[in-house]
């Protein structure tokens, strides 16, 4: 890495820092000034399982970061996937890493205060150094692809107020999965695929659908088998190296699949071989193994979300819902149109060969999104496992920089967050514009950032108080 791509992931490293202190200085103000709708939650979950609260600083400074799925992944972080059988459907490296920190680093605190308020405090501490390194390999893998660094610093300026921010601070999984696909997407756009199974495979042993990124590392030997027939003119020479790339990409799969292997595995062992009583059961047939340990591919991970959670195919296509599908909707429009843009030939891109994996990854991930899983949780689900929503948005507002002659705003790497921010806001909407000159592309910047900024501050305020964004 040459020094000018060291300080430009430096300066974007600083910018995730201060981005994630605006966000918990705003979870401060909302979880003090707005009162907690608990009643969902109390049916699910604490109702089986009650800790002790957090001490008053604690639950002042970080307590609206311990909310929804975060009760999950700090249960897990203390007590591992005994008693509760729901708890299989949580991967084990994020309450693994929150463990190990509280245990290692923040084993003082644990003299002043109760162990819950530690491992809270070490998820948020966990996230607040992820997060800035996972804007730093976004900026240097956008600009892999795109060789533009003005879209490069856009598209991490975009991460740093994406519309899932709070997700990234809260004790969820979402900033340590974003910055272990952003990582293995890197290493393989540098053609480093065994370093890319590894890395996917941590991403895998995150959250489930890490598993999904297999499809890159097939994409890679697909493009490999190709230039080995451009390339090689020996027949002999061209099979056996279209062995081995066959082999090597077998084998970075398997290990990229493994820890959704493992994970289901010991879901086996611990509530099949030798049943435990699961709390979150009825009280008559908790001593029974469950339903899932007798199938054929006795697979937790589908039951558990289907019993508990009612998740699957149109379920949550109910007049309910409308609600939910509201507050959706912008993710759902705007992934929507980075994938119409693409399969129409319309580029902001230039280098559309590279783009191919990414933005089919990410349409699957929008289609299953939309018609398989509960519609609040998809912003959070396409922001955390993809740069495309970022490299779009980052493209159409340069094309509206330089349509409004402002793209000079870009040059200078070095500025602030705030201070980019600030100038690239006042060139959108301040910036008076013929409407007759007035593009698509720049009313879907212009949407866009209005959309990034308000669910940055509205993500934040309903999270925070148990309201539905989960």
């Amino acid at each position: 890495m040459n020094s000018e791509r060291l300080g430009d992931c430096t300066t974007v490293a600083k910018w995730g820092a201060v981005s994630r202190v605006w966000m918990i200085v705003l979870q401060v103000i909302f979880n003090n000034i707005i009162p907690d709708h608990r009643g969902s939650m109390e049916d699910v979950f604490l109702k089986h399982h009650r800790h002790p609260p957090h001490d008053v600083i604690t639950e002042t400074l970080v307590g609206g970061l311990d909310n929804w799925d975060s009760e999950y992944f700090l249960y897990l972080a203390q007590y591992g996937y005994s008693r509760y059988e729901r708890t299989l459907a949580f991967f084990p490296l994020y309450p693994l890493c929150v463990r190990l920190f509280s245990e290692t680093i923040l084993l003082p605190l644990s003299l002043i205060t109760n162990q819950r308020s530690v491992y809270l405090i070490s998820g948020v501490m966990l996230n607040f150094i992820f997060f800035p390194i996972a804007a730093a390999v976004l900026y240097a893998l956008t600009l892999e692809v795109s060789k533009c660094r003005k879209i490069s610093f856009l598209a991490a300026a975009l991460f740093c107020i994406n519309p899932a921010s709070v997700f990234m601070s809260a004790a969820y999984t979402e900033c340590l999965f974003s910055l272990l696909t952003f990582s293995g997407l890197l290493a393989l756009q540098t053609h480093r695929p065994w370093t890319s199974s590894v890395l996917f495979a941590l991403a895998g042993a995150t959250r489930s659908n890490g598993m999904v990124l297999c499809g890159f590392l097939a994409y890679y030997c697909i493009f490999k088998i190709y230039t080995s027939f451009v390339s090689t003119k020996s027949l002999s020479n061209l099979a056996i190296r279209v062995l081995v790339i066959l082999s090597s990409a077998f084998v970075q799969c398997v290990i990229a699949m493994l820890p959704f292997v493992l994970v289901q595995s010991y879901g086996y062992y611990l509530y099949c071989t030798e049943p435990l009583p699961s709390s979150d059961r009825a009280a008559d047939d908790r001593l029974s193994p469950p339903p899932w340990c007798s199938w054929k591919l006795p697979v937790s991970y589908s039951y558990i979300q289907e019993h508990y959670w009612d998740v699957g195919f149109l379920r949550y296509y109910e007049w309910k819902q409308i609600p939910n599908f509201i507050l959706a909707s912008p993710t759902v429009l705007l992934s929507a149109y980075c994938c119409w843009k693409y399969f129409r030939g319309m580029e902001l891109l230039k280098e559309t060969s590279k783009l191919r994996p990414y933005v089919y990854h990410f349409a699957f991930l929008l289609l299953f999104g939309v018609f398989n899983i509960h519609i609040q949780v998809i912003t959070r689900f396409l922001c955390s496992s993809s740069p495309v929503i970022y490299w779009y948005t980052a493209a159409a507002l340069l094309s509206t920089l330089t349509t409004l002659k402002k793209e000079s705003l870009l040059e200078h790497g070095q500025r602030s967050l705030s201070q980019m921010l600030t100038a690239v806001y006042k060139a959108l909407f301040f910036v008076w514009q013929p409407v007759t000159r007035t593009s698509s592309t720049e009313v879907v910047a212009k949407l866009a950032v209005m959309f990034f900024s308000a669910y940055f501050i509205l993500g934040c305020a309903l999270h925070c108080n148990f309201l539905p964004w989960t």
